[in-house]
């Protein structure tokens, strides 16, 4: 109803009952008050919703994400997003649920196992008769880690090639007076990528895969490799050449020791690479993961996914920012100097766990 036309219906109604015309005059000057803030508060309303725009649908990402990315390289990529879409606002979540989540092998099977994630299988509108739970976005080798200045002065000019090499390497440069060790490893059960970073390079560095097709002889090649490089470990530590503490450090314990000079050798995934740079300077060395013989090494790959969380309730606005991430891979990497990964099936990992996207049978 117009509002000039409800107060001349209410001034003539008062009329009507006979009120007094000083008494109408205030009336009429009271509706005419209130019905011009009503106009007024109406206008304004109006104005704020139009000013503001449309409504936006808040997405969030999980806390890891500006661990693994860097907080600058993450808030560009999310302005441009919400430039591309701007119905769409991504927040990172301090606490409480994430609708997307970023994770590395070592979380992925627990994540898988307790129903944490949603497949993707809708969106890939693949043909595989396994879950798909993830996109890989970006991809780390992994490397053997070492100081040319410690291995400089135990008179070696070169890394080990050959695990043979490594061992006499750590012999010659491990000093427990200096606290001075050859190699680390960090296995704490507090430390979900342990196994991946400690175990699976030096394995897949002897051409072996961590899941082998369900083949007689692979499984036989399987058992080989990882006897070979558990015995290789288990000399390491009975010689007293790796640091004390191996099932109480994390992997983070371990590469500050090594930043410290207090290790010489170690395996980590490439990402660590500017860390280590920023500390150690010209005597950070890198090299490939030494194999039981020389020329046999193959490098293996970690990687960093994106999945959609079990308790997302906007599953395809959450893919649609995931889909956005991947085409921003080669980007990621060389901010982050590390391999693009890329959405299922353009992406290979020479055999040694599935790069492109993670199943649910890993």
């Amino acid at each position: 109803m117009n509002i000039l036309n409800f107060y001349r219906k209410i001034a003539e109604k008062s009329r009507s009952f006979g009120i007094k015309k000083c008494n109408i005059r205030r009336i009429d000057l009271f509706l005419f008050g209130s019905a011009l803030a009503l106009a007024v508060f109406i206008l304004v309303k109006v104005f704020l919703n139009t000013a503001a725009g449309p409504r936006r649908t808040t997405l969030f990402i999980s806390a890891q994400s500006e661990t693994m990315f860097g907080r600058e390289p993450l808030e560009t990529l999310i302005r441009e997003f919400e430039n591309q879409n701007p119905e769409l606002r991504i927040m990172t979540a301090d606490s409480g649920p994430a609708d997307i989540v970023f994770f590395d092998e070592g979380r992925f099977s627990g994540m898988v196992r307790e129903g944490l994630l949603l497949s993707l299988s809708p969106y890939l509108h693949t043909e595989t008769e396994t879950g798909q739970w993830a996109v890989s976005l970006v991809s780390f080798m992994d490397l053997l880690f070492y100081n040319i200045a410690i291995l400089k002065a135990a008179n070696f000019d070169r890394p080990p090639k050959t695990r043979l090499e490594v061992l006499t390497y750590a012999r010659a440069v491990t000093s427990r007076e200096a606290g001075i060790y050859g190699m680390a490893f960090g296995l704490s059960p507090g430390d979900p990528e342990s196994l991946r970073r400690e175990l699976y390079p030096w394995v897949w560095a002897d051409g072996a895969d961590i899941q082998p097709a369900a083949e007689a002889g692979r499984r036989q090649e399987l058992s080989r490799a990882i006897d070979g490089t558990v015995s290789f470990f288990a000399q390491l530590s009975r010689e007293g050449l790796t640091a004390p503490g191996a099932f109480e450090k994390t992997g983070a314990d371990r590469l500050d020791e090594f930043a410290r000079g207090k290790t010489a050798m170690l395996t980590a995934p490439a990402r660590n690479i500017p860390l280590l740079k920023n500390r150690l300077g010209a005597s950070l060395g890198v090299t490939s993961v030494p194999a039981a013989a020389a020329g046999k090494n193959r490098l293996g790959l970690s990687a960093i996914y994106a999945g959609i969380s079990a308790e997302c309730t906007r599953p395809d606005e959450a893919w649609t920012f995931i889909t956005f991430l991947a085409g921003q891979s080669p980007a990621l990497a060389a901010v982050l100097e590390a391999v693009p990964g890329s959405l299922p099936g353009a992406f290979s990992a020479s055999g040694a766990f599935p790069a492109a996207y993670i199943t649910g049978d890993a």
